[in-house]
């Protein structure tokens, strides 16, 4: 998106919340949801007609479906409608599901009740509560009257129940199940491509667990209309067919959710994590649009870091550094070639790709015009050579200290550049710093270190930060920005991968009974990586 567009963006949801929010404005903070979905339903609508060459759906499936699944797939996701008791926590309100869930299925009650009808019945609305306060129930009662509909079950489980349906299409039909155990039923229509002597697109409405589908086992996109919502597995068909048409797929849209199905697999374990690197080897050269290529290699990167074990990160390291390098200087078109450098950053390993990159921080290697290196460029590529090799720490220093004249550049830099040190002593003392309040003034700088102590390559030095790390949580909540809680788990935990960190998370929760029940939903959520990694283990040493 645009530097216009996001400006436009945000003027657009603001002034919205004049109507949602200030002209009608919510009971009680619990329905604080309420006015940020519509202002948002209402800037993506006046977006729609002030850029109307832009494919809208394509971005309303980036910004929403995975960061509303990202927490929605996790045993610490809620409720869009939560309970609020003290005016004290409603910070914890917010979050991925109110501002990505919530929108999501927005659309999917006006694709419900009908465009014309959810107009009708918000102008009603905002008429009937003008300059007083309603809440939720009240707007669905209205909207029942208005259309004549019984919203109720609707109602239940969209907003009053929490969670993901996972959906997966076998031979006799599509299974929907509910991975919580109690076996509920998210009804909504999914647009399903299968492929029987050419590609075919078929509406289907899914009202129960087991929905007959003749073609299930010959499925290609689980939804590639995006007209439902949940975390979509693709079959070992659409595997071999994506394996070899991903590419072709002639709308961006179509492309972003195949990825998606192949990520939503590695996470459930139908797709190998070096597959999915493999696929983006031979796919991604082909693939112009830079949302779609930012999105996947968001992907390629958690993947990479988190769900390969260190054999195959190794046997792959060689294949991926070479890809990154040859899109940057050749393949890759416009700012696609800044997205691949970026990747590079992340996962380069060998002598031959630091020593690319120490070339491009001291400008000695020549780089195509599409990508240029500015000075918070030069501090990342800093940061990454230093943590790959200490040895460079203070020539790399001087360097970024002599060259880069940004102040506040420079400030950050100072700031976060110890808890890169070699020492372990002196990241231990950064680490023990950040746990003081007045060393986190700056939260996004405090993130960053966070990131850096408990990056990948440091994780089993890094062990012993988690148990305080989980400790200072509430006094985070306490003193920090209504996000900072949920940045400060997702900074200490995202690193790890070991059963140490996921036992230490769980002996934390078990011996903290009476923990905050938001607080303790971010701890799930923020740690469910070590679950899915490690938790299958668990349950077969409990059997033993």
């Amino acid at each position: 998106m645009s530097s216009w567009m996001k400006r436009s963006d945000v003027i657009a949801h603001e002034t919205a919340h004049m109507w949602f929010g200030d002209y009608v404005t919510m009971r009680w903070f619990n329905d604080v949801w309420l006015k940020e979905v519509f202002a948002g339903f209402m800037s993506d609508k006046i977006m729609t007609q002030l850029y109307p060459d832009v494919n809208h759906r394509l971005n309303f499936f980036l910004n929403h479906y995975e960061p509303a699944l990202r927490t929605d797939r996790t045993k610490g996701t809620h409720p869009i409608l939560q309970e609020l008791d003290n005016l004290k926590d409603a910070g914890t309100l917010y979050g991925d599901i109110i501002y990505h869930k919530a929108p999501i299925v927005m659309r999917m009650l006006e694709r419900e009740i009908s465009e014309r009808r959810l107009q009708i019945g918000l102008q009603r609305y905002l008429r009937r509560w003008s300059y007083s306060n309603a809440d939720w129930d009240e707007l669905i009662k209205l909207l029942e009257s208005t259309t004549g509909q019984d919203l109720q079950a609707w109602n239940e489980i969209w907003i009053k129940e929490s969670g993901a349906p996972v959906i997966e299409f076998q031979k006799n039909g599509i299974v929907m199940t509910d991975e919580s155990g109690k076996n509920r039923v998210w009804p909504q229509a999914v647009s399903v491509f299968w492929d029987y002597m050419g590609l075919k697109r078929t509406l289907i409405p899914l009202r129960d667990s087991l929905t007959p589908f003749r073609y299930g086992a010959a499925v290609v996109l689980p939804d590639g209309d995006v007209m439902g919502y949940g975390c979509f597995l693709p079959t070992d068909f659409s595997i071999r067919f994506l394996d070899d048409e991903l590419g072709n797929l002639n709308d961006p849209l179509y492309r972003a959710v195949a990825w998606q199905a192949l990520y939503e697999g590695v996470l459930h374990k139908k797709v190998k994590g070096e597959f999915f690197l493999k696929l983006c080897i031979k796919h991604l050269p082909q693939e112009k649009n830079n949302l779609v290529v930012n999105r996947t290699l968001s992907f390629l990167k958690i993947i990479y870091s988190t769900y390969l074990d260190e054999g195959s990160r190794q046997l792959i390291q060689d294949d991926l550094e070479r890809f990154c390098i040859n899109m940057v200087n050749n393949k890759a078109e416009g700012k696609n070639k800044k997205s691949y450098f970026n990747t590079l950053l992340s996962i380069c390993s060998s002598p031959k790709s630091c020593s690319y990159l120490s070339s491009v921080l001291k400008g000695e290697q020549d780089l195509p015009e599409d990508v240029t290196i500015n000075e918070q460029d030069k501090i990342s590529i800093a940061f990454n050579l230093v943590l790959r090799d200490t040895s460079v720490y203070e020539d790399t220093k001087a360097y970024v200290m002599r060259t880069v004249k940004n102040k506040d550049l420079l400030d950050r830099f100072e700031y976060v550049y110890p808890s890169l040190s070699g020492d372990k002593q002196v990241r231990d003392s950064v680490f023990n710093a950040l746990l003081v309040r007045e060393n986190r003034v700056n939260e996004v700088w405090v993130e960053e270190c966070l990131r850096w102590l408990n990056h990948p390559r440091r994780r089993m030095e890094a062990e012993g930060y988690v148990p305080k790390l989980l400790g200072a949580l509430q006094e985070i909540q306490q003193t920090g920005d209504i996000f900072f809680p949920g940045s400060w788990l997702s900074a200490g935990l995202a690193g790890h991968t070991s059963k140490n960190v996921y036992t230490m998370v769980n002996s934390f929760l078990e011996k903290h009974a009476n923990y905050p029940q938001n607080l303790k939903l971010k701890i799930l959520s923020n740690s469910d990586h070590l679950r899915r990694l490690h938790s299958e283990e668990e349950n077969r040493d409990r059997l033993k």
